[in-house]
């Protein structure tokens, strides 16, 4: 092959090439499926409030949200307390009474109270009390102590429904029932938990951490 030739092919096949790399198409991104974003589960509101001997416990249907015990000063146990329930209290305060009835400042919420201080606040090292004296708060979360006892149950339903409670008739004065113990090994007199007072076959407050016997000086 003449040298002409040679080179006349060659430059037939390189500009075939470049003709074959331009017409060539470039890859198409396969698009690639993007994650969706998982919701965040927003917490169950809170939809009950129980008392008992140690504390106040805020509850929803999933469970426990805040438990807030007695032996918290009262600052943090209110800022707490009304975070967890998304309510704020109404404040009072009283004057002093003598020994038995001490100047006292009460938050409230609408059917439970925290006392500062509480009543007998001896009883287990207490910074403040807390005190049921409705079924709901002024947000309309349910308060009760504990297996569902409440403002309004009989002492007979509090026997049978509270394994520990103990009904003392008071002559003159209705009727109390002692609950949730929290020094049992203690003589009874020394005893403190939570007590209900009823009167006319109901109870129309309850209240912790209280001394059973009412203390000595008093």
């Amino acid at each position: 092959m003449s040298r002409t030739r040679f080179a006349t092919v060659a430059a037939v096949a390189l500009i075939a090439s470049v003709s074959l790399g331009a017409c060539a198409k470039e890859p198409v991104p396969v698009p690639t499926a993007s994650e969706t974003p998982s919701a965040t589960p927003t917490p169950a509101p809170p939809s009950k409030i129980i008392l008992d001997g140690k504390g106040v416990s805020v509850n929803s249907d999933d469970g426990l949200i805040l438990e807030v015990l007695y032996s918290t000063d009262i600052a943090t146990a209110v800022s707490m307390f009304s975070d967890a329930i998304g309510e704020d209290p109404v404040i009072t305060s009283t004057p002093d009474n003598g020994a038995c009835d001490p100047a006292r400042t009460t938050y409230d919420w609408g059917g439970i109270k925290f006392d500062d201080p509480g009543f007998f606040p001896t009883a287990g090292d207490a910074k403040f009390g807390g005190r049921l004296t409705g079924t709901k708060t002024t947000g309309g979360i349910t308060v009760e102590t504990l297996n569902g006892q409440h403002i309004g149950s009989t002492p007979a339903e509090m026997d049978a429904a509270i394994p520990d409670a103990r009904i003392f008739h008071i002559a003159d004065s209705g009727t109390d029932v002692f609950f949730d113990v929290q020094d049992p090994e203690d003589p009874q007199s020394q005893q403190w938990g939570v007590t209900a007072v009823a009167d006319s076959g109901k109870a129309f407050l309850i209240l912790a951490p209280n001394e059973f016997q009412g203390g000595t000086e008093c």
